[in-house]
């Protein structure tokens, strides 16, 4: 998959504090330890749990000084992960976060909605498995932005089946519906021997 639940949280920064669906958790607990980047858990299983760098991880200390989302950079054990504050480049250093214990932990994915995004996108454009490997980075980059707002579309369109802000949820869905067509709209995904127009689909050889 191009998309990462990192890539979500660039765009919707309180998606993971208020939204957590039970079997969309691959961890939570109350035992965390944080110093700078690493983050530890006695209770953690992170991976069984399938935890990954590119995931979220939510960290609330009892005091309030840490009170956020970061980014999963990687997992060093079972009960360790090296985490960060969200960076602008995936290829730097972990920003380190803070310092405290007993901290209240929870991971949680976007997971299907990223998968469904990613499927519908690869569909409506027609795209292989070899077609996206084989993009140009501004192409690929270029992708996976439409396909993040994809993902979003998503998400907020479940969220719109809940009583509770339903009208605001709408809105949220119509804007990155709005995103998902922009980025189509400039679209251009260069293969090895062809152009693929986001807002038509239309292959042209080169």
């Amino acid at each position: 998959m191009l998309t990462k639940d990192v890539d979500l949280l660039v765009y919707e920064p309180g998606l993971f504090k208020a939204w957590r669906v039970a079997h969309q958790q691959r961890g939570k607990g109350g035992d965390g330890v944080l110093s700078g980047t690493a983050f530890s858990a006695a209770s953690g299983n992170f991976m069984n749990a399938g935890v990954a760098a590119g995931d979220v991880i939510t960290l609330t200390s009892i005091d309030g000084m840490i009170d956020g989302c970061y980014e999963v950079v990687g997992v060093v054990s079972a009960t360790q992960l090296t985490v960060s504050v969200l960076r602008a480049d995936e290829t730097a250093a972990a920003i380190p976060v803070g310092a405290g214990s007993n901290l209240i932990w929870c991971i949680s994915t976007f997971y299907p909605h990223r998968y469904t995004g990613e499927q519908w996108l690869r569909d409506r454009l027609a795209l292989t498995s070899d077609d996206v490997d084989a993009l140009e980075a501004v192409s690929t980059r270029q992708l996976r932005m439409a396909m993040t707002a994809a993902a979003l579309v998503l998400v907020f369109e479940a969220l719109c089946q809940t009583e509770d802000e339903a009208e605001f949820f709408v809105r949220k869905k119509e804007v990155y519906e709005q995103a998902v067509e922009m980025h189509l709209a400039t679209l251009r995904l260069n293969t090895a021997d062809a152009v693929r127009r986001g807002d038509t689909g239309q292959m042209v050889r080169e």
